[in-house]
C-alpha cells in the first residue's frame, strides 16, 4: 500500500488532535520530535486552517491545516504522504 517503508522514526511525524486543553493533563499529551499537537477548534492558529468548522469536520480540520501549512515546510522534513486513522476509517494522500 505505500511506496516506501518508513526507516526512521524521522521520516515519520504524527499529528495529534485534541479539543480541550484538559486533554493535555488527562491523557498525558506532549510535543516530540514525532508528536505535534493541534488543537483542531483553536480559531487563534496561524495559517490556513479550517478550524471554525470544526464542530462539523473535527479530525480533519487537522489533516487541512498539516496539507496547506506543512506539506513543504523546511523546518518539518517534507511530507511526501499524510494518513489519517479515526474509527475504523482510513485516509491517505500521496503528494506528486
Amino acid at each position: 500500500m505505500f511506496e516506501k517503508k518508513i526507516r526512521h522514526m524521522n521520516d515519520l511525524t504524527i499529528w495529534l488532535t485534541y479539543h480541550n486543553d484538559k486533554q493535555i493533563q488527562e491523557f498525558g499529551l506532549k510535543e516530540t520530535d514525532t508528536i505535534r499537537l493541534f488543537k483542531s477548534n483553536d480559531v487563534s492558529i496561524a495559517g490556513d486552517n479550517i478550524n471554525h468548522l470544526n464542530r462539523f469536520y473535527s479530525e480533519l480540520t487537522t489533516m487541512y491545516y498539516v496539507w496547506k501549512n506543512r506539506m513543504e515546510d523546511a523546518f518539518y522534513h517534507p511530507i511526501k504522504a499524510l494518513g489519517m486513522v479515526n474509527k475504523g476509517m482510513f485516509l491517505y494522500f500521496v503528494q506528486s
